[in-house]
This record gives C-alpha cells, sequence and structure tokens, in this order.
C-alpha cells in the first residue's frame, strides 16, 4: 500500500507539471497579438486563391493562433460577422493575412504551424506569379494619391470651362473661382516617400497637376479682381491659360497612367 501511494503522488505530481507546462504554452500564444498597418485582406487559408472572407481596416488588433510554414501568412481569430461557418469554431472565424500588412507582439514563429484548421477542403495555394504586396504605408499613400487625384480633376473641369469659353467668345463667370489647388505638407512624409520611391514619378506629376492649374486660377482672379469696365481678358490672356490648362490636363492624364501599375499591386484593389 506504501509504494502504491508513493506511484500515486509521483503520477499526480507529474499531472501537474504536464498541466502547468500546456497552460504557459497557451498563454504564450495567447500573448502573440497582430495589428494591421494598412486595409488587408482576411482570407480563408494561407494563400492569394484562397477565398476573401473580409476586409480589415488599418490598426486593427487581433490575436494570432497561427502561421503558414514559411511565415508568411499569419492565422488570426476575427470575431466580426462573415457568415463563413466553414471557419467559424464557437462564433469565432479564423483567418489569414499575409505577414507584410502587419505588426506584432510576441514570437510569431512560436505560433503552431498551420494553426486551428477549419477547412476541410483543399486546393493549390500557389497563384502562378509572384506576390507583390504593399506594406505599411504605401497602401496608405495610394488611396490619398486616388483622393488628391478626384480633386484636382473637379477643379480642373471648372477652370478650364471658364478659359475653354472665353476662348470660344462666350463670356464667363467671376462667381465661384475655385481656390488655388494644393497637397497638404503633411500628406506624405519624407521618411514615407524614401520608403516608397516608386511613388515619386506619381507626386513629380501631381505637382505640376497643381502648378499649371493654380497658374490658370490666378490669372482668372486677377482679371476678374479689375473693375468691371476693365474686366476682360486679352487673347495673350486666353492663349496664355489654355496652355495652362492644357498642360495641366497632360499631366493629369501622366499622374492616372502612373497609378495604373500601382493599383495592380495594391493588396485589396488586385484581388
Amino acid at each position: 500500500m506504501r509504494w502504491s501511494w508513493r506511484y500515486t503522488c509521483i503520477f499526480v505530481w507529474l499531472l501537474m507539471v504536464t498541466t502547468i507546462i500546456n497552460a504557459q504554452n497557451k498563454s504564450n500564444i495567447a500573448d502573440v497579438y497582430v495589428t494591421t498597418q494598412d486595409y488587408a485582406n482576411l482570407r480563408l487559408g494561407p494563400g492569394e486563391n484562397w477565398d476573401i472572407m473580409a476586409t480589415l481596416d488599418y490598426d486593427m488588433t487581433f490575436r494570432a493562433v497561427g502561421r503558414s510554414h514559411d511565415g508568411r501568412w499569419i492565422q488570426i481569430m476575427y470575431h466580426g460577422d462573415v457568415n463563413r461557418p466553414d471557419a467559424t469554431i464557437e462564433g469565432i472565424t479564423y483567418g489569414w493575412v499575409a505577414y507584410s500588412l502587419l505588426v506584432w507582439t510576441g514570437d510569431i514563429y512560436e505560433l503552431p504551424r498551420d494553426g486551428v484548421r477549419t477547412v476541410t477542403w483543399a486546393r493549390p495555394a500557389y497563384s502562378g506569379r509572384t506576390a507583390q504586396y504593399y506594406s505599411f504605408p504605401s497602401g496608405r499613400i495610394f488611396i490619398r494619391l486616388q483622393r488628391i487625384v478626384e480633386t484636382n480633376k473637379l477643379y480642373w473641369q471648372t477652370i478650364s470651362q471658364r478659359w475653354y469659353d472665353l476662348e470660344a467668345g462666350f463670356q464667363t463667370t467671376c462667381n465661384d473661382i475655385p481656390p488655388l489647388a494644393v497637397i497638404e505638407a503633411n500628406t506624405f512624409s519624407t521618411n514615407n516617400l524614401t520608403d516608397e520611391a516608386r511613388f515619386l514619378p506619381v507626386i513629380a506629376a501631381l505637382d505640376g497637376v497643381v502648378d499649371n492649374m493654380n497658374r490658370a486660377i490666378h490669372l482668372l482672379g486677377d482679371i476678374c479682381n479689375q473693375n468691371e469696365s476693365d474686366r476682360f481678358a486679352t487673347p495673350e490672356d486666353v492663349m496664355l491659360a489654355i496652355e495652362y490648362i492644357d498642360q495641366a490636363n497632360r499631366q493629369l492624364n501622366l499622374v492616372q497612367l502612373f497609378l495604373v501599375p500601382l493599383q495592380e499591386q495594391h493588396i485589396l484593389l488586385s484581388n
């Protein structure tokens, strides 16, 4: 009986040690959190060919529970409504995000390989082309550029119509002259553009758009600020303004041309 009791104590002690070790391992996994640094796709599996279940905003934090064998994809716990029962366990959806769009706390390489198994079917994750991802902050730069381009299109349409009317011999109005176009100084930081040099040609062309449009706006403003009896545009004024807006239009087309390959590489717009 004495030896049997001793063996029982040893067994209980080993069981307690194993439980503590497992709890420590679980706590290590629980301590790994990832934060999105750009808009990102949440996919059913670790690869571009897997279905997109949701789109994640930037600066969102999730618990990480797994990784792909090469560490390029991280599995997270997602509490949003995606209506994917094949990826949902007890109300939590398990999906995969490209690591290049994340920053993290903890050691992601300590995460379990393949993570939580959800799908019971598989298909090749290789897309047949080399994946090119945007890392922070390039996705946000791209989106800001799109917004600036759309704003400048409206500016160009407004000021160009005034000068084209004058060129055709019609009167135009001095009301609602658009303000000078600007690109806010804090829109693109020097460090961001140093890291993302692919955007420099776009921004240089966009600077040319703004400069030429402002010349045409400023010229119309000078005429409209004259006394009513002296408020007229000379043929030289019209010719010069048309040159400005035509140049702005060519540069605006160039900006849009530069944006095409950048859009094809964008993690959201390319899929």
